[in-house]
């Protein structure tokens, strides 16, 4: 079960090439904009699994710890991707006409707080203080910022399904509910 974390990769970047590459006019020149898609999915849905008791997660013989880090250098891996494609040919959405458009400025703004946020959990990972302390919390407030991220971004989207491809829905909407079923699942959890 050690690969799990990177068969969710997979799965999500296999869902991003069907539906933008094959659902889409996204030519396959835009590969690193597509994986783009599943490296931010992937990222939010690792640091999701390690706000979870690792109770949890020992059913999949996986580590907090460590999907938290990874995650982490995941969503990285993201930032400076947007960063370096971030033009109105890829982010249309954010954009109004050549200037970043409010919602566009909403969206970064957050994803840079988030970041921000998540590096006291990594620091408390990397010099291996106990899941008790409390700069893990930090995780936690890190993964509503994350969640609002995508919201922005796609929200707009959300209730056309006859304007998705292949009427697969958009990954903003499926990073969301990810987002909303962990927290779900650790209130749930909280009551057993």
């Amino acid at each position: 079960m050690r690969f799990f974390p990177f068969a969710i990769f997979i799965l999500y970047y296999a869902y991003a090439i069907i539906r933008y590459h094959g659902g889409t006019d996204v030519p396959l020149s835009d590969w690193m904009f597509i994986m783009n898609k599943a490296f931010a999915w992937t990222a939010f849905t690792w640091i999701g699994l390690s706000v979870l008791p690792q109770h949890v997660l020992n059913t999949i013989k996986t580590d907090r710890r460590n999907l938290g880090v990874q995650g982490f250098s995941l969503g990285i891996t993201h930032a400076i991707v947007t960063f370096c494609l971030l033009s109105p040919y890829y982010y249309g959405k954010l954009y109004d006409g050549s200037e970043l458009s409010t919602i566009g400025w909403v969206a970064l703004s957050i994803g840079v707080v988030t970041i921000l946020i998540y590096l006291f959990p990594l620091v408390g990972a990397l010099k291996d203080l106990p899941n008790t302390h409390s700069v893990f919390r930090f995780g936690k407030i890190g993964f509503f910022f994350s969640t609002l991220h995508p919201a922005i971004i796609g929200f707009s989207g959300w209730f056309q399904p006859g304007t998705w491809p292949y009427y697969m829905p958009p990954i903003t909407l499926l990073a969301f509910l990810t987002g909303i079923g962990f927290f779900a699942l650790r209130a749930l959890l909280r009551k057993v």
